[in-house]
């Protein structure tokens, strides 16, 4: 079963000393913009290898709160979570990571938080109208 995070618990996060990873799954609607400090890995490069790969980096460096989204977090966001979540159960079962989804993706999350540089970086206001 999935765990979703609400964009505002996103903000929390920024705001606490906690360690946590941002994964943007979205594909070449990437270029939009992104959340500040998150990681991008397009959906169709996200296979089992590179979750692994992806798992064991997050480990060394201590992170345990691993956040998965895309557009919408309706279907790239949930399925990157769910491969994570899987590949880290079967290879690496006494790892401990909290992984959740980003609840209306990078759309909501953007829409609720534009402006807020300490929040999204490269963003273009052409592409105002996608994110309604």
């Amino acid at each position: 079963m999935l765990t979703y995070l609400t964009g505002d618990e996103l903000v929390q996060l920024f705001n606490s000393d906690e360690k946590f990873a941002i994964i943007d799954v979205r594909d070449d609607d990437w270029v939009q913009g992104n959340i500040k400090g998150s990681m991008h890995i397009p959906s169709a490069q996200f296979d089992h290898t590179r979750a692994k790969k992806l798992a064991e980096e997050l480990e060394k460096r201590n992170i345990s709160t691993v956040i998965f989204h895309c557009h919408f977090s309706q279907q790239r966001g949930p399925s990157g979570a769910k491969k994570f979540s899987n590949v880290v159960e079967w290879e690496m079962p006494n790892s401990k990571f909290d992984v959740r989804v980003l609840q209306g993706g990078w759309g909501d999350f953007f829409r609720k938080n534009k402006g807020n540089d300490a929040l999204i970086e490269r963003h273009d206001d052409h592409d105002e109208d996608y994110y309604y």
